[in-house]
């Protein structure tokens, strides 16, 4: 049973050799709707688990992060770059910056009050601690009347 659990389907070999439509020259990280989705780490910790998204270029401002129910939700609504430096003409660009919106769901065994999350080198980390361990009872006897 995985603690985590993704919507995405894992890449196929071409597009791992070959990460940029040869059409376009755009990433391949877009899902069926051609909406940007940032890659994915996950990784088990001593305490708990880690969620890690490649964003760089985006400010810790321009992105949200959002629990409900056991659904852990990341999300970015970024600015085009002709909206925040208007001064500039472009001739060619190759980067951009879109939307996104990853969601997770979690499991019952984790502590959604105790995610904390860190931005730093455009790599963004969401941890997740795991509820603390019931003290075992210890065994109780049962008499027969």
């Amino acid at each position: 049973m995985s603690v985590v659990k993704f919507s995405n389907t894992y890449p196929s070999l071409l597009d791992r050799f070959f990460p940029y439509d040869i059409w376009t020259q755009h990433t391949k990280n877009t899902n069926k709707n051609n909406a940007y989705e940032p890659l994915v780490n996950v990784y088990q910790t001593e305490k708990g688990y880690a969620i890690e998204l490649i964003v760089p270029g985006y400010r810790k401002e321009d992105i949200q992060i959002e629990v409900q129910e056991n659904l852990l939700s990341i999300s970015s609504k970024k600015l085009p770059q002709e909206q925040l430096q208007p001064e500039k003409k472009y001739t060619y660009r190759e980067f951009y910056y879109q939307d996104f919106k990853r969601s997770f769901s979690l499991t019952e065994e984790l502590n959604t009050d105790g995610i904390s999350a860190k931005y730093e080198e455009g790599i963004l980390t969401v941890s997740i601690p795991k509820k603390e361990a019931l003290p075992s009872k210890p065994v109780q006897l049962i008499t027969i009347e």
